[in-house]
């Protein structure tokens, strides 16, 4: 009964029926990707898949693609908005680097950084990186990833109702169970979140 199902192939679904609602249209939003509440805190991950045979998931970084950087603002503004934390994961399915990951914490974003770089934009100097994400980084393997996050979700709770008259029944299972209270953690390796 307070059982969620797990993530299934159709999941991704969802990308097909917005595709097919928008009509062609030029998306402006999109969906992210996986939402935990944690100790008080939200996780918001979004993932990054390396299609380019040229980077890894260890070398892949948002700087090399300041086209996107609508994505990640909003991204970021959502988990200010959440007081939480926003989590960048670079993966791959090739065989010869799907055992790296990257995970990046962002805790900051440049705005003096991203003006230069549509400064230049609006100048028609065209392509250049751009170091607008604050973020600490860290190289793990696939192994070491899935430790992580199968440890957070298994720490992941329903965040508590504030300011509502809720039922006695439906409190019960938003309170922190004493399970999840009991693990310690999450932290990547020397992050300190």
């Amino acid at each position: 009964m307070n059982q969620s199902k797990a993530i299934g192939k159709g999941d991704d679904s969802v990308k097909l029926f917005l595709q097919r609602a928008l009509q062609g249209e030029e998306t402006h939003g999109f969906d992210h990707d996986s939402l935990y509440y944690v100790q008080g805190h939200y996780y918001l991950f979004e993932y990054l898949k390396c299609e380019s045979s040229r980077v890894t998931p260890h070398t892949s970084h948002p700087r090399y693609y300041p086209y996107n950087w609508k994505k990640f603002y909003v991204l970021w503004q959502s988990a200010q908005r959440l007081q939480g934390y926003l989590l960048l994961v670079n993966y791959s399915d090739r065989a010869s680097d799907s055992d790296q990951v990257k995970v990046m914490y962002v805790k900051g974003f440049d705005y003096a950084a991203l003006g230069q770089y549509l400064a230049e934009q609006e100048a028609g100097r065209g392509y250049t990186r751009c170091e607008y994400l604050v973020m600490e980084e860290f190289k793990l393997t696939f192994g070491q990833f899935s430790a992580y996050l199968r440890r957070l979700n298994r720490m992941a709770e329903l965040p508590p109702e504030e300011g509502q008259d809720v039922p006695d029944r439906v409190r019960a299972y938003l309170m922190p169970s004493a399970k999840r209270r009991a693990v310690r953690g999450p932290v990547l390796p020397g992050s300190g979140i």
